[in-house]
């Protein structure tokens, strides 16, 4: 069982006072758990509030990022976890790394029976992810003190894989497995780094969703 945050991570990640997270709670906005008298909050719980808010999509759109705004609801979830997760690393930018981290943790279909089938899970990648980026380790990196903006910067090889996404979509809504194969699609981008580290071809990888994908069209 992962650890339960408390109201003040809750208020460090959202960048907000705890008093607002308490008050959040008891106006049903944010759901919790009351452990002896104090609440507390998992990782799944905060990522649905994040959906609710569809802050991937609104802070997506004011930087011109259009595809955001053509997610399937599983794919925002992914995209709200992939906020998550940046906040917990102390970045201020949303990147590649992060929607793969995001497909892992969200139960994305196809996207993450493919990721699980190639031996990739979300440790694995946390793991990867600090000595790509130079930072001595995971822990480190978590007690960062979070980005003071009002939303995180969309790093461009993301908006590079998104536009590869809605391509794969074919003027569909973009859903996990259409944005796992832009991930895939986009020459240096993070999150195939930490898939080469793994020993995972995204040649291979990216046949595989396409795979699943026409035998859940022929079904």
């Amino acid at each position: 069982m992962e650890p339960l945050l408390t109201t003040d991570d809750v208020a460090t990640l959202l960048r907000v006072d705890a008093v607002t997270v308490r008050r959040m709670v008891q106006r049903g906005e944010l759901d919790a758990y009351r452990v002896a008298g104090e609440y507390r909050f998992s990782t799944e719980l905060l990522q649905a509030y994040l959906a609710r808010q569809q802050l991937s999509r609104r802070a997506a759109a004011a930087e011109g990022t259009h595809p955001f705004s053509h997610l399937t609801p599983v794919a925002e979830q992914v995209l709200a976890y992939a906020q998550v997760a940046a906040h917990s690393f102390g970045h201020d930018y949303l990147g590649t790394e992060h929607v793969l981290l995001g497909l892992l943790a969200i139960d994305a279909g196809r996207a993450t029976q493919s990721l699980a089938a190639a031996g990739v899970s979300e440790a694995a990648v946390r793991e990867q992810l600090p000595a790509l980026l130079g930072e001595a380790d995971t822990q480190s990196a978590r007690c960062r003190r979070p980005p003071t903006t009002s939303s995180l910067r969309v790093m461009p090889r993301l908006k590079q894989a998104l536009e590869r996404a809605a391509g794969e979509a074919h003027g569909d809504a973009i859903a996990p497995e259409h944005v796992l194969l832009g991930l895939l699609a986009v020459r240096g981008a993070l999150a195939v780094g930490i898939l080469d580290r793994l020993g995972v071809s995204s040649a291979e990888l990216g046949r595989r969703v396409r795979e699943l994908a026409n035998l859940a069209n022929q079904a």
